[in-house]
């Protein structure tokens, strides 16, 4: 690899799970507010590529332009503040974020970065890798956790499934 595209990489080309997160928030609250991304660029003088690369996590995205990207759509001031902290957090700082009542917070991250995850390894002995688990084999092993009550058996069936 030659020393100039070494040095393009490592000014944003490359994605992160916090970038991604935030990119994929930014891109629901768009949709809700039934904007393309050509339409919203348009509203906010900005270029295509750049509601695209955040959108894709492969642009760092300031705080300001977060808050001026979500209020354009017309997001609700608690996912603003959400997108705002999301956006100021650096990689290092990143956490699992907080997505809502029907799953934990913790799967719920998991289960985007999952998607969005250009490789995943794993290595155990003991179980079966989730992409190879039956429906059978994900209530057994769900069953045995004594962390989670009756309503939450069913959702983090499904959502393991999926």
């Amino acid at each position: 690899m030659n020393h100039s595209r070494r040095a393009g990489q490592e000014r944003g080309y490359r994605s992160s799970a916090r970038a991604r997160e935030l990119g994929d928030a930014l891109t629901q609250v768009r949709e809700k507010a039934e904007l393309t991304a050509d339409s919203l660029a348009k509203s906010l003088s900005w270029s295509p590529s750049k509601i695209s690369r955040m959108e894709s996590g492969k642009r760092g995205s300031s705080e300001m332009d977060v808050a001026i990207y979500a209020v354009k759509c017309g997001a609700p001031r608690p996912e603003l503040e959400r997108l705002r902290q999301l956006a100021r957090e650096t990689d290092a700082e990143y956490r699992l974020q907080a997505h809502g009542r029907d799953l934990p917070d913790n799967l719920r991250s998991l289960i985007r970065l999952e998607n969005t995850a250009d490789a995943i390894i794993n290595y155990d002995l003991v179980s079966i890798p989730g992409l190879l688990q039956t429906e059978d084999y994900v209530r057994a092993l769900l069953g045995m956790s004594k962390q989670m009550s009756e309503g939450q058996f069913e959702p983090r069936v499904l959502a393991r499934l999926s």
